[in-house]
């Protein structure tokens, strides 16, 4: 099966690292058919089931990972347990490796040669210094070395607010100036994340419990989860998770928005805190 990279939002990030959140949900990406009717059930079988259903066609190889051999091409099955006509795709199956993209940025670190001090970086300049994987284990101490970072760690912070970074001609760069580079831009080799897909379903967002919203992540209300409103202190997970929903997923389409009760895949996912490719973790 592919790998394939997933987004994570900084809060996201800072979650799956503590073990906070073990669901990723997602909106489907493609159209799901109409259900096939209750009596569509073959004149010489009996119905199996209280109703049609979703569920993946079986046609991978099995594994430990993926018991069922389940493909990432799924479909509705009748009373009766026949293919229902018209599949879609999920995109996602059991055993299969997600590498987790987030805000981040690359710098060149410096260190005075003589004294050890005056610990400093600047702007990362590929026409000069070429590709940073070849700095990743460099000396700082009179070399070049090339330094990772990662928004979630800081949350809000930016690199040049854990150390001064300068542009190449020595002048110090303020935040905005420096800023993190989008989730979207992150290659393969700087990812530190390794998600180990489980279980796949595929459901309506409101349908989700309590539950999921305790394994995606939700905790407690907190005031900005409720928008401020301590009257809603009152709220269960789904409805944090409600909120969260539309903050996050909603306001860029409106057919994803939580009233409009969306199709959604919901990973259940490992975690291995270490890049894909290396095994070893880029970042502690």
């Amino acid at each position: 099966m592919t790998d394939r990279p997933i987004d994570l939002s900084p809060h996201e990030v800072l979650a799956v690292r503590a073990g906070q959140q073990t669901q990723i949900w997602r909106p489907l990406q493609s159209e799901v058919p109409e259900p096939p009717a209750l009596d569509d059930i073959h004149p010489r079988h009996q119905p199996k089931h209280p109703a049609p259903y979703l569920d993946a066609y079986c046609s991978e190889r099995k594994t430990p990972e993926n018991p069922r051999g389940m493909s990432a091409t799924w479909c509705w099955w009748t009373r009766d347990d026949r293919q229902g006509r018209h599949t879609f795709d999920v995109g996602f199956v059991p055993g299969q490796r997600l590498w987790v993209r987030e805000a981040w940025q690359v710098v060149r670190e410096t260190l005075d040669y003589e004294t050890g001090g005056e610990y400093g970086a600047f702007a990362w300049d590929r026409t000069i210094y070429g590709d940073p994987r070849d700095y990743l284990t460099g000396d700082p101490r009179g070399g070049t070395k090339a330094g990772l970072f990662y928004r979630a760690d800081g949350e809000d912070l930016n690199p040049s607010e854990f150390y001064p970074v300068n542009d190449l001609r020595g002048r110090k760069l303020f935040p905005a100036e420096i800023g993190w580079r989008h989730r979207s831009e992150m290659p393969r080799w700087a990812s530190r994340m390794t998600l180990l897909v489980e279980h796949v379903r595929v459901l309506r967002v409101q349908d989700a419990t309590d539950d999921d919203a305790v394994a995606a992540g939700i905790r407690p209300p907190a005031p900005q989860d409720l928008g401020g409103n301590l009257a809603q202190a009152a709220w269960s997970g789904r409805q944090v998770f409600a909120r969260r929903w539309d903050r996050m997923r909603g306001a860029r389409r409106n057919t994803t928005r939580w009233a409009n009760n969306p199709w959604a895949v919901a990973l259940t996912c490992s975690v291995e805190q270490a890049n894909i490719d290396t095994r070893e973790g880029l970042a502690a």
